[in-house]
């Protein structure tokens, strides 16, 4: 009787154990933690004659249900937390351990050791070929924004590896001393061709025994508190170049603090339990110095290392506009930092708004250059046509009024408001009879407007519409009639922040 009463407690938990996944990924009953890192989705495989017949639907099915099984999560971080506890092995290819709990970003590491450049370059005279280029370039292009009083400069964020190398790992690591180091290199050529440059891996390495604080965290890649410093030296280098009285920043203390929650990149390991840090958590208070002046509009075309910047400081008393072209690829427009793809958009004319543009990087990532982006604007600066059009373009968006008008015709034309533009921009340059011409400007058209772009954005999102059709069936309503409330809603709650 009690070996009965044992195979059914074994074959009830062995039921748990296989439905309590299957069970968790339809309904997400209990609450997990979300992994780290990039989310790359697994498509869900179609089943059709020809994917059956191949093999090829069977395979693509394995990968989907291991990326998407009920639970995956902390099945994952036990495992992390396996590998890492008992052989200290991580499953992150850019997470390097060294000594006393530092950790570093292994291309960093290898850029140390001098590996990283025979992984862009096969030999010294490629590299230095590739970056004389890329300088005279960037100096072209400094010399025709000016045209535009445009300012171009460059800023090379620090390198924890080559401010500490004391922590870094030695087993398995030797100096390659026949290669080159691409971003000492492109500060030589820059400072040699008088382009306007700020390397704070060289600073923060003079500084750093004369300050009683560590300038990173043991358990991040990137700067934290230390970018205040990094940006104040920014800021007053722009300001030199071309008089402008824009803000500047003053750091008032530095303070001590205890944060468990604290993110660092040590989360990127997706462990079961997370790594102390004991590092002493530092805090910059910055206030900022604006007496009559004159806040920018500045484009930053730069690696991870620039969101310190949105973290760290009040950026909004800094600048008036803020756009970031990460790895010139994903434009985040704003201090909401909207989502584009660089691609749809306009490039020339986000660059001829800005009254200055900032390329940045850190260490490794100077072998890529600009990241392509000297080269195309230079090319788009030849094309007399597009920079007709971007001029106008960015006239139209300096008009208030006209931008009201536009706004109302996003909804009108189910186009995108730089869409809108574009063809506004044209309907000039070809005398054509213009939009705001025939828009009517009214708070109720403006009201209605935000209501009917709203809709849209909803009708586009399928977990949105999903909760809607629910309320609506509820509430004894047709579902346009729920979409419409809750638009209406979500405007009059965005028109209230805005106050």
């Amino acid at each position: 009787m009690k070996n009965k009463a044992l195979y059914i407690v074994m074959f009830a938990l062995l039921l748990i154990f296989l439905w309590t996944p299957i069970i968790q990924k339809e309904f997400h009953i209990f609450k997990v933690k979300p992994l780290m890192g990039v989310i790359i989705e697994t498509p869900k495989p179609q089943l059709t004659l020809e994917t059956y017949t191949s093999g090829k639907f069977q395979k693509d099915c394995e990968g989907y249900v291991s990326e998407n099984f009920g639970l995956r999560e902390p099945v994952i971080r036990l495992y992390s937390q396996y590998a890492w506890s008992f052989y200290h092995k991580n499953f992150n290819i850019y997470f390097l351990p060294g000594k006393n709990s530092w950790v570093f970003y292994l291309p960093a590491v290898r850029d140390y050791y001098g590996q990283e450049q025979s992984k862009k370059f096969p030999t010294k005279r490629e590299a230095i070929e590739f970056i004389d280029n890329e300088v005279d370039m960037m100096c072209t292009l400094r010399d025709s924004l000016k045209h535009y009083n445009t300012e171009f400069l460059s800023y090379m964020a620090p390198d924890k590896a080559f401010i500490y190398p004391e922590y870094l790992p030695t087993a398995y690591w030797k100096h390659d001393t026949t290669t080159l180091n691409g971003s000492e290199y492109f500060s030589k050529r820059l400072e040699e061709s008088g382009f306007p440059n700020i390397d704070m891996t060289k600073w923060f390495i003079q500084i750093k025994d004369t300050v009683d604080y560590q300038l990173f965290k043991r358990m991040n890649f990137h700067w934290d508190f230390s970018a205040a410093f990094g940006f104040d030296s920014l800021f007053r280098l722009m300001k030199d170049l071309n008089g402008l009285n824009i803000p500047q920043i003053h750091i008032d203390s530095l303070t001590t603090y205890i944060d468990d929650k604290l993110q660092n990149d040590e989360e990127m390991l997706n462990l079961m339990f997370r790594l102390k840090d004991p590092t002493v958590q530092h805090k910059s208070h910055v206030s900022v110095q604006c007496d009559g002046c004159y806040k920018p509009k500045v484009l930053f075309i730069s690696d991870s290392f620039i969101w310190a910047f949105h973290e760290q400081l009040p950026e909004k008393e800094l600048v008036e506009h803020k756009e970031v072209w990460y790895y010139n690829a994903t434009s985040f427009d704003g201090f909401k930092l909207e989502r584009h793809d660089l691609n749809e958009l306009n490039r020339l004319r986000r660059v001829l708004r800005a009254d200055y543009v900032i390329f940045s990087a850190c260490s490794h990532q100077w072998y890529d250059g600009t990241m392509g982006f000297a080269k195309r604007v230079l090319d788009d600066l030849n094309d007399r046509d597009l920079v007709k059009l971007s001029l106008t373009m960015n006239e139209i968006e300096a008009d208030t009024n006209w931008m009201k008008a536009l706004k109302i015709q996003v909804s009108l034309l189910s186009q995108p408001l730089e869409k809108v533009i574009e063809m506004e921009a044209k309907n000039i340059l070809n005398n054509q009879p213009l939009l705001k011409d025939i828009t009517e400007v009214s708070e109720e058209a403006v009201y209605k407007a935000k209501v009917a772009k709203v809709k849209e954005d909803l009708r586009n999102n399928p977990e949105a519409m999903e909760n809607i059709i629910k309320k609506a069936k509820d509430r004894g309503l047709t579902v346009e009639e729920m979409l419409e409330i809750d638009a209406k809603w979500v405007v009059n709650y965005q028109d209230q922040q805005r106050k």
